[in-house]
């Protein structure tokens, strides 16, 4: 909550505090010290209330963000860039203690599926302009990342987010960027900048790879078979793995591949992506696919480890 100013930060805080500081329990020494850390970190975000610019925002964050706050990349969210700024610090922390600490973090429910979503539908009103902005899309291949990671700590997560209604945002934003990379040279008019398509591919990579995984999951594959019956879907898809537009795009394509696997298990989605063409990419790769490659990594990744 950033509306108390830390207050509940800081009793959240206190209490895992004393439950877990050394001089009463010698047990959880690791653990008090990456509460303080997360603590650490997350104080200055709720209390600066939205305010946050400049430093402190990571890799992605760039010199010339200042310069695009003011371009409409923050239409939608409440409270305008300075909120965004600040929600895209939160996202990329919670993404950071996911990746360092996936056995505590996966012990608990991810609570903010709601909030993560609401933020990820594109605005009605500007045709999905803004969700072209550089810092928009920056903060979306964040976002995005961070529903994978959640997943990845704990399986009971991808089913919340199934609940939750994360598969259609997911395949909009799919439908959206796909098509948007399929037109290079489509305009969004002189207030907006266009992100770059290493960009664009990375969303849509973050994007397939979630979708990938929710899949191996039966409400996972029903929930995209609800969506699935005029083809776009089952058509975005096949786009990821045909390589006209991606080049070569090595691990989009593998998690277009798993994606594939994955929903294919349901009879009904197997129809859909034969409608949609997939067989001729799956029989390309097929064709293109060389098994002595498989020693030679193997070979290389022995090699790599007696050397470390």
């Amino acid at each position: 909550s950033t509306g108390d100013g830390g207050g509940e930060l800081r009793k959240a805080y206190r209490m895992l505090a004393r439950k877990y500081h050394p001089d009463k329990n010698p047990a959880g020494r690791d653990m008090f010290e990456k509460i303080k850390m997360a603590y650490d970190i997350l104080l200055p975000v709720v209390e600066a209330g939205g305010k946050i610019a400049g430093a402190g925002h990571g890799d992605d964050r760039r010199a010339d963000d200042d310069d695009e706050d003011d371009d409409g990349s923050a239409l939608g969210i409440v409270g305008g860039a300075g909120a965004l700024n600040a929600l895209g610090l939160l996202i990329r922390t919670q993404v950071l203690l996911c990746r360092r600490y996936p056995a505590e973090i996966g012990v608990y429910k991810y609570p903010a599926y709601a909030m993560l979503l609401l933020v990820l539908q594109i605005p009605a009103g500007d045709g999905g302009a803004c969700m072209m902005a550089p810092v928009r899309a920056r903060f979306v291949k964040a976002a995005v990342e961070l529903l994978f990671q959640t997943c990845l700590v704990s399986p009971l997560n991808a089913e919340e987010l199934v609940a939750e209604g994360g598969v259609p945002v997911l395949a909009r934003l799919l439908r959206h960027y796909v098509g948007v990379y399929e037109e290079p040279d489509r305009t969004f008019g002189a207030r907006h900048r266009r992100a770059d398509e290493d960009l664009v591919l990375a969303i849509v990579t973050h994007v397939v790879r979630t979708l990938s995984g929710i899949s191996y999951f039966p409400p996972g594959r029903d929930a995209v078979l609800a969506l699935a019956s005029d083809g776009t879907f089952c058509a975005d898809w096949t786009r990821c793995l045909d390589g006209r537009h991606w080049g070569d795009a090595p691990l989009l394509k593998k998690y277009a591949l798993e994606g594939v696997a994955n929903l294919a298990r349901h009879a009904s989605l197997q129809h859909r992506f034969v409608e949609a063409g997939v067989a001729w990419p799956l029989l390309r790769a097929t064709l293109c696919y060389d098994a002595s490659l498989e020693g030679v990594a193997a070979e290389l990744g022995e090699g790599a480890r007696r050397a470390t």
